[in-house]
């Protein structure tokens, strides 16, 4: 309204509140920033009350409900008319909230984020690359390299086939990543023997071991049983059943595959149980065993 009545067409315009904007001698154009604090939206205490930022992209006084809110940084995240839903990739380069990046690509390997909530924190994983294997949650990983794996990649030695192509199993004694090349090929059980860094050249078969697992001639037991040694004179795997029971001192014997016929000959010049031979040898006498079981 004008109270001046000489005062002609200098009449102003104003919008109604919450609405901003004034014009002389026309309809103001009218402008609403709904992030304003007071605002019948309560856009800012929305996005506030959840630490979030608020902005109005269109503050036109017809641009109703377009506001939207920003999560802050590190986080990420926005949403129009509502509180947004807030993520964060603690694998990020340029997010140290965790430094998790820099934790994994410094050894050389990959940082994955599986849960990105904003409540799901330091759950990041560095996993081994490559023929590498291994991985770790919050933390740099431990990396193995198993050279008798059949998924080693690179097959930098192929120690897996290198032993299986002549029948032995392959062993990684230290699967540590700088560990390489001291992979083992292993002799099959029953079979004896191991070589480091290439097949075995002759597997062995003691076939009078203890630890004879199939026991395909029990000899050890077949020996022992009557107090009698068992020795196998080729331990090959070409030489089966030249096992032998040996008679023990000072009784004589030994037969091949099966017990020993053991005899005692008292008056052999080793034997002195009796010392038989001594006793008869002293009066000039010949002596003689008739029984030499």
């Amino acid at each position: 309204m004008d109270m001046r009545d000489t005062a002609v067409g200098d009449w102003v315009c104003h919008c109604a509140v919450p609405q901003v904007g004034s014009a002389i001698a026309t309809v103001a154009d009218c402008h609403l920033d709904e992030c304003l604090e007071g605002c019948h939206t309560c856009a800012n205490k929305t996005c506030a009350d959840v630490t979030q930022t608020c902005r109005d992209p269109n503050k036109h006084a017809t641009s109703l409900s377009d506001w939207t809110c920003t999560c802050r940084l590190p986080f990420s995240g926005a949403y129009t008319a509502g509180a947004a839903e807030c993520i964060i990739d603690e694998c990020l380069e340029n997010n140290c909230a965790s430094c998790a990046k820099d934790a994994c690509t410094s050894k050389g390997q990959r940082c994955h984020d599986a849960d990105l909530s904003e409540y799901s924190l330091h759950d990041w994983t560095c996993t081994c690359l490559e023929e590498k294997t291994g991985s770790a949650v919050g933390e740099t990983a431990q990396c193995v390299i198993d050279e008798c794996d059949e998924l080693h990649a690179a097959c930098a030695t192929c120690a897996r086939g290198a032993c299986e192509r002549v029948g032995q199993a392959c062993v990684d004694v230290n699967t540590a990543a700088e560990s390489l090349r001291d992979w083992q090929c292993r002799c099959r059980e029953p079979t004896q023997g191991s070589a480091v860094g290439f097949p075995v050249p002759r597997c062995f078969l003691d076939e009078c071991a203890e630890t004879h697992p199939l026991c395909t001639t029990c000899a050890l037991d077949t020996c022992t049983a009557v107090h009698q040694s068992c020795e196998d004179p080729t331990p090959t795997t070409e030489a089966l059943s030249d096992w032998e029971c040996v008679c023990p001192l000072p009784s004589r014997g030994r037969e091949v595959a099966t017990l020993a016929h053991c005899v005692l000959d008292e008056c052999a010049e080793r034997t002195c149980r009796t010392c038989e031979l001594g006793t008869c040898a002293r009066m000039e006498q010949d002596c003689r065993d008739p029984d030499t079981h």
